[in-house]
């Protein structure tokens, strides 16, 4: 029996956002990913280990959460940190309890808000940062500038003229 070798240049994450192949692979963990698809893997680890934190576990919690993660990431077309931030959202506000109560958060026009403004955010720090780094990197290349103070020899008398 021949084995089947595997293909390398394919995505690692089993719900790959680009079929699988295609686009530019980068090494994580010594398995080949688009950055998307890591960035989703990594997410959804976070949303089952948040599950598991905070919820009681059934027999079929995690495969419904698969099940949800998967329709809401590839039918939906959702960004997994959108996903994610839906997850934290209903547990801080206690309003998740089971996996496809995902289905109404992504929906809800007061998490999107919320999601939006988060990115706004978010984005403002980032440019704070860059602004932050270039003007430090300005101050490192200017050169310093010496001054000399030569004081007049003056005495008493100068005071009256």
């Amino acid at each position: 029996m021949s084995k089947k070798k595997k293909d390398t240049n394919t995505c690692a994450f089993k719900w790959c956002l680009h079929g699988g192949c295609g686009g530019e692979l980068h090494s994580h963990d010594g398995k080949k990913y688009h950055d998307d698809c890591f960035r989703a893997s990594q997410d959804y680890d976070i949303i089952r280990d948040l599950w598991s934190k905070h919820f009681k576990k059934e027999k079929d919690t995690y495969a419904k959460l698969a099940m949800t993660y998967k329709r809401l990431l590839l039918e939906k077309g959702h960004d997994s940190d959108f996903i994610l931030f839906c997850v934290r959202y209903g547990i801080t506000n206690k309003i998740l309890h089971y996996p496809p109560g995902l289905f109404y958060l992504d929906e809800d026009s007061k998490i999107k808000a919320a999601y939006a403004k988060k990115q706004c955010n978010e984005r403002a720090r980032e440019i704070r940062k860059l602004q932050e780094e270039l003007k430090r990197k300005k101050m490192i290349n200017e050169e310093s500038v010496e001054f000399e103070y030569k004081p007049k020899n003056k005495n008493f008398l100068d005071i009256f003229g």
